[in-house]
């Protein structure tokens, strides 16, 4: 635990800006993950509809998806939000993935 002298004497005080600085940044990018990781928990449970083309068994075609496609654009908006925030560097390769 650390005590107000115990500060004092190891001069903290001189870094509280660039800690502020770092504290703000690992905030952001917590925040960014957590945007990502929602994104990445819906697709990875999602599915699309298909259907028997005509009256054939070995034939597929897709059904009515206008929820996931509505969805898609969603996710197109968050990835490119989190891709233009500052604070998307150290996450950034991830993120474009």
């Amino acid at each position: 635990m650390y005590s107000l002298g115990w500060i004092k004497r190891h001069h903290i005080v001189e870094y509280k800006d660039k800690i502020a600085e770092i504290a703000l940044k690992a905030s952001k990018e917590a925040e960014l993950l957590k945007m990502l990781r929602s994104v990445e928990a819906f697709w990875s449970v999602s599915l699309l509809t298909v259907q028997n083309y005509k009256e054939r068994a070995d034939a597929f075609i897709l059904g009515n998806n206008d929820d996931l496609i509505a969805k898609l654009d969603d996710t197109l908006l968050i990835v490119n939000n989190i891709l233009s925030s500052r604070f998307v560097e150290r996450i950034a390769p991830k993120v474009e993935k």
